[in-house]
């Protein structure tokens, strides 16, 4: 178990790619994750602090929207997506989950038509909000102003294992 533990340390130090089993912790696989996108340990050091803080943020979506429309939705996951409206609106907030390795922007255009029931998000055209499949939230968009706040609790385990360099949703850089 040790001489495994160094050689997965030494693959991580210089960068040598190596395959995963299916007996390896969740630490192994970080560790084999690292060593095959050539992660260098000083590269996940130094991107120790930034990946926390991201995982930070993504914990909460909170954005303002202005633009003309109505509508209201609901999610609760994925799978279950209830709304109906229509708006075109500039936003700008915490964008939310990240669900991938990206600094996403906290203003941008985004457009919402249809009526939805146990499905999908239909966002089309701007920058969609990008729900996470574990995000639960709410949106409302009356006249002229809207509001969408949600909350992924799945973030809280990232974040959780992100401090001992763990990366469950493989967003960390």
């Amino acid at each position: 178990m040790r001489l495994r533990a160094a050689l997965c340390a030494a693959a991580l130090v210089l960068g040598v790619g190596a395959s995963a089993s299916a007996d390896e912790t969740p630490a192994d696989e970080q560790i084999v994750k690292n060593a095959r996108e050539n992660r260098s340990a000083a590269r996940v050091l130094l991107a120790y602090l930034p990946n926390r803080i991201f995982d930070v943020l993504d914990l909460v979506r909170a954005r303002v929207r202005v633009g003309p429309g109505v509508a209201v939705r609901a999610r609760a996951t994925e799978g279950v997506d209830v709304g109906l409206g229509s708006y075109a609106s500039l936003f700008a907030g915490l964008p939310g989950p990240r669900s991938r390795v990206e600094v996403p922007l906290p203003v941008g255009l985004e457009t919402y038509s249809g009526i939805e029931l146990l499905a999908d998000a239909e966002v089309s055209g701007g920058e969609p909000p990008g729900y996470s499949p574990t995000e639960l939230g709410v949106s409302l968009h009356l006249v002229a102003v809207g509001v969408d706040v949600g909350v992924d609790p799945i973030e809280v385990l990232d974040l959780l294992a992100g401090l001992v360099l763990i990366d469950l949703r493989s967003d960390d850089y």
